[in-house]
Order: C-alpha cells, then structure tokens, then sequence
C-alpha cells in the first residue's frame, strides 16, 4: 500500500513552527508496513490544497491530510475537500450535539464558528475527536482512502490510535498488499565514506529494497528497507540482511533501532549496579544533561562539576595550577586527572571527563579548534582518547558528548 502525507499551513511553509504531524505520520504507517511515497507541506491556498488533493491522491491507495479543520477563516480544507469530491457541506448531528456539550459542560454557548465544525462534506464520514472540537474526516472511494485530521498534534493522534489505525490496519490486510519494513542500525567510530567501503555495493546485501545512510552528531545511522507479503517472511528477509552487515561492519554498530544511545546506557547502570559521576569543561553540563534525561537516573548518576575555568579545575577538582600550566587545559593529563579526581571526590564507580576547545577562538597550530580530551576513571583503569571534531561550536559539544556516551556505552557493555 502506497500513502502520502500532506500538511496544511502558512506557518509549516514559513518555518513559524515545526512539521511534526508528518514525522508522527510517517512513523506510524511505517510501522504497519505501508510504504510513504510523498509528504508535502502547503500554504492556507485553496487553489493549492485541491491541486495537491488531486495529486497525491493519483498516485496513492491512501492519503492522510492535517490542518486546516479549525473554526477560523483560514481553515479552508473542507472547503478544499468539498471541490474535489464535488458535493456540499451538512450539519452532522452526532458532531454538533457532541460540541453542544462539551460546551456546556465548560459553561460555555456554542458560538456560530464553532458549530460551524459540525459541517462535514456530504461524502465524509466523521470520525469523532474526544480531545478537541474539530472532527477527523474518512472519504473511501474507488477502493482508495482520504482522511483529513486536525492540525492539533494531540487531536491528530487521538483520532489516529482511536478511529482511523484499525481501519488502516483492515483494509491493508484484505488489500493482500507487500508490507515494506524498515529496520535502523546505528554505528558509531566510523565516517560515512568509510562505512560504505566496508559495506560495497548495496545490491551484495540479501533482500533489501533499500539502503540509506543518514549522518548526525550522534553517528552514522544506517536504514535497511525490505519488502514481502507479511510481517515474519519480512522479518526473515531484514534478519539475513543484519547478519550480513554485522560480518562486514559489527565492531561499529551501536545498537539495532531508533532508540538514543542514553537507553542503552541507563539500563546498563541499573543492571549491574555501578554508578558516575562527570567532570566537564567545554560540554558545560551537556553531559550530565544526556546521563539524567531518563527517569531512573538517581539510581546511578551521583553528580559533578562543569569545571569552565582553569581556577575551578583546581579549586573543585584539586588539580594542581603547575599540571595545568605545563600541559595545558586541553590535555591528556589534566583530562585523566579530572576523570580520577571526580571519581574520588563523589566515590562512585566510573568517573568520566570532557576537555577541549569548542571555538570559534582558543585554537592554535597543535592544538586547533575541535580538539577535544576525554578522561575515564574506572577501578585501577584510567583512560584517555584525544579527538579533532569537524563543525561550529554546538556541534563540536555535540559531538564530544556522543563520543563521551559511546566510551561509557562500550566500558558498561564490558561488564
């Protein structure tokens, strides 16, 4: 089955605010295996919203619209709906009495625009949104489907997960369509040129349709796609594909899904029982941010101290101005001497450090701009990794607190 997503709204268009509808979207028809060929953002035009109607829906079995069902004037997609499918707009009793009231029940009467959101195209079916006012629209017609849902991104998802998923769900089933299915690997350590000679041509990898590479701060994030009649022969099909990148790339890979590099990393800590603490100078608590971002954290993270100074390295973290003077902020030394001393002072069982130099200023000929030291403290283990991170300051903080979290992820995964 081939979907496409279309997003209505001068603010989408403009950058006023972010698309998330369609990322939602995609997501969850991906996960039922539907293959989403088009996604398109326009503006509050009705010109342009019939044309963009008639176009996805000419190349699509099933088209999900959000936007433009509210009760003001640019609220025009019924409007646009009426023209394609050629009838009028009528009062649906079931919507408006459910609007009467929910107004009443605030205290409220119901104003002409918002009984307005009662009138559906004659061709509609209303599919009831129980967290907002505006109603979902299902039309079904020449074995394709059209839905229209609010721009809300909660009403959207609320109608989706209770009126529109296990009807999706029915009519791929009795369509005997292939199902596509996608499965992520995620690497990290390895440059996305490199990760493609390793893995050669695409066309060697058994079973897959498809095969991209998407690069971020946080790694290189491979997506496999295959195709076939039902969700076991497909998961049969991705199985034999992982176990063969797994012989040609597995020391790089990460882990096998969406999920962020933290997840892995938290139920590591809460397995086996250890605890951390952190020293950072450039990430200025980035680090200890990403560790706690998970309910649970307490349980092993303890603290520690964004050291920015040279003064605070030595007053907080006792270490000497001579060592720093010598080697310099940006060292191996003073990095290994954070990561021990933190581990000390907050006596937890890994003690970790971040030090560098984020830019735009501060870089010399041996030490430039991206250069960053990391420290990790671990028993009788103490551990250092120098890197030159690519990019302007955010990312180079980005970057070092990934590869922070990849040392961390690859000492946990030891015990």
């Amino acid at each position: 089955m081939k979907a496409s997503i279309l997003t209505i709204g001068t603010e989408i268009c403009i950058g006023q605010i972010v698309n998330s509808n369609a990322a939602t979207i995609g997501a969850k028809l991906t996960q039922l295996g539907i293959s989403v060929i088009a996604n398109s953002s326009i503006p509050d035009n009705l010109s342009q919203i019939v044309s963009e109607i008639r176009r996805l829906n000419d190349i699509s079995d099933l088209v999900i619209i959000t936007g433009g069902l509210g009760p003001t004037q640019d609220d025009i997609t019924k409007t646009a709906l009426c023209q394609y499918f050629e009838c009028e707009m009528i009062l649906d009793e079931t919507v408006y009495q459910f609007i009467e009231n929910l107004f009443k029940s605030k205290g409220r009467e119901v104003s002409d625009r918002n009984r307005a959101q009662a009138f559906i195209p004659a061709k509609a079916i209303a599919l009831p949104n129980y967290a907002g006012t505006a109603p979902g629209l299902l039309f079904e017609h020449n074995g394709k489907m059209l839905v229209a849902l609010p721009g809300v991104p909660y009403e959207m998802e609320h109608i989706y997960e209770n009126s529109l998923k296990d009807r999706i769900q029915f009519v791929l089933e009795q369509s005997n369509s292939e199902i596509e299915l996608h499965k992520t690997i995620r690497t990290y350590g390895i440059f996305e040129s490199n990760l493609a000679d390793l893995i050669g041509d695409s066309d060697n990898i058994p079973n897959v349709t498809g095969l991209a590479y998407l690069p971020s701060a946080s790694g290189v994030r491979l997506r496999l796609t295959v195709q076939s009649r039902d969700f076991d022969s497909a998961e049969t099909k991705i199985n034999e594909a992982v176990a063969y990148l797994e012989s040609r790339i597995g020391k790089y890979i990460q882990s096998y899904d969406e999920k962020p590099i933290i997840d892995y990393i938290s139920k590591l800590f809460r397995t086996n029982g250890k605890t951390i603490a952190v020293a950072e100078s450039c990430t200025a608590g980035l680090l200890g941010g990403e560790l706690t971002k998970l309910a649970g954290s307490s349980s092993f993270f303890l603290g520690g101290f964004m050291t920015y100074s040279n003064g605070c390295k030595s007053q907080l973290l006792g270490i000497a101005p001579d060592i720093i003077n010598d080697y310099g902020a940006v060292s191996e030394e003073v990095a290994t001497l954070m990561a021990k001393n933190v581990r000390e002072i907050f006596k937890s069982d890994i003690g970790i450090s971040i030090t560098g130099i984020a830019g735009p200023d501060g870089g010399t000929d041996t030490k430039p701009v991206g250069t960053v030291w990391f420290g990790l403290s671990y028993g009788e283990r103490l551990l250092s990794s120098k890197q030159i991170f690519p990019g302007n300051r955010d990312a180079i903080r980005n970057r070092a607190v990934f590869y922070a979290l990849n040392m961390l992820n690859n000492l946990l995964k030891e015990k």
